[in-house]
């Protein structure tokens, strides 16, 4: 099964799993027949498990910063999700964090362009405009990606961040 495509579907189905209910476990077979995705979760964390790995998604108060993420995390930003995930037995296949602040997208944008540079990171893509931005870099078998999105406030503005890594 494609990684990247495994990686969108099962977030998706946490996602849909963390919107939907508090469930503690459902399986959701493919159309296929040929995949089964177990979903355990008790309201803030949940779980997939297929026969090629398994995600973990934690939201909310609950999702605390990984210390082994290979991105750090933006100075003063509140992390709001995390996923983590094994593939193949292996750790860090495809893992993310969501973190929010208060800072412009151009601001997290070059406060990680710099960052990945000065670590090593080629600069494969960088855009910044005024309610998005995207950088991608990349450092041996791995990929990173950084995403910023501002959305308005009624008492400002507040900037999502998603930061990825897979391995390949």
């Amino acid at each position: 099964m494609n990684l990247k495509r495994l990686n969108r579907s099962v977030v998706c189905l946490l996602a849909t799993a963390a919107a939907l209910s508090a469930c503690s476990s459902t399986t959701v077979s493919s159309p296929d027949g040929k995949g089964t995705v177990k979903i355990e979760g008790n309201g803030t964390t949940y779980t997939a498990t297929t026969t090629d790995g398994s995600f973990t998604m934690t939201a909310g108060a609950s999702a605390k910063f990984p210390s082994s993420f290979v991105l750090p995390q933006y100075p003063g930003s509140t992390c709001q999700m995390t996923v983590d995930s094994k593939m193949n037995g292996k750790t860090g296949a495809g893992d993310s964090v969501m973190l929010v602040t208060s800072d412009s997208i151009a601001k997290v944008i070059d406060h990680y362009k710099s960052w990945l540079e000065s670590n090593g990171w080629k600069i494969d893509a960088a855009v910044s405009m005024d309610a998005n931005g995207m950088l991608s870099a990349s450092k041996g078998p791995q990929t990173a990606t950084v995403a910023a999105v501002t959305t308005a406030k009624e008492s400002g503005s507040e900037t999502s961040i998603t930061l990825a890594v897979q391995s390949h």
